[in-house]
């Protein structure tokens, strides 16, 4: 199976190359009335229609697009009708309003995390002595997977009755917890607890050794 390349015209007759992974079958067109498509709207769509929708590659040497593709409408056997002005996360699906600058595109979390992942290394005591301390070299994961399973329990119950309380008491919609803000601001708050607690540990391991 190879690339096929095929050019997009945009609203000025400007071109503009993609590729998508298929056979020569392939053709894509430029969806005419994508002004009725919002950010929310796109990304639900590739999350729970994928057999309608899906995002096409996009041929660039920016690495924001290893992570992002170009939102499209299934039309056929090996054929997209690209929904233009819009990019998409190819793992999470958040979608982003997308002219020609990837400045937004690429401070995304899941190409944040990526990079994150590849260089960073936490260090965490495994014994602690009145003498010394052992570390271990690990991983975010693992971490996260040695919790223990009735504290995870226990906040998992907080977190709901924290959540029913603020739906009851502010007569909010029991769907404002699916709200892609919500979620986004949730991430945000639980990286920016995760790089504090490392700083933290980091400091005061540097001051007891």
């Amino acid at each position: 199976m190879y690339d096929s390349e095929c050019l997009l015209l945009d609203s000025n007759d400007h071109p503009s190359s993609c590729t998508q992974p298929s056979n020569s079958s392939i053709s894509m067109s430029i969806d005419s009335s994508s002004q009725h498509y919002t950010r929310e709207s796109i990304m639900l769509a590739l999350k729970y229609k994928p057999k309608e929708y899906t995002t096409v590659k996009k041929k660039s040497k920016a690495k924001c697009w290893s992570k992002f593709g170009l939102p499209a409408k299934i039309i056929g056997p090996g054929k997209f009708e690209i929904i233009k002005n819009f990019a998409s996360c190819t793992s999470c699906f958040q979608t982003y309003s997308y002219s020609s600058s990837t400045t937004t595109i690429s401070n995304h979390k899941c190409l944040v995390s990526s990079n994150e992942n590849q260089s960073k290394i936490e260090l965490i005591p495994l014994v602690k002595s009145n003498t010394s301390t052992t570390y271990s070299d690990t991983t975010t994961s693992d971490r996260i997977n040695s919790v223990n399973h009735k504290t995870l329990q226990k906040h998992k119950r907080l977190i709901t009755s924290v959540i029913s309380d603020w739906v009851c008491s502010n007569t909010r919609p029991i769907n404002i917890v699916e709200d892609i803000g919500l979620k986004e601001l949730v991430e945000q708050c639980i990286q920016i607890n995760l790089n504090y607690i490392n700083v933290v540990l980091f400091l005061y391991f540097q001051r007891i050794v």
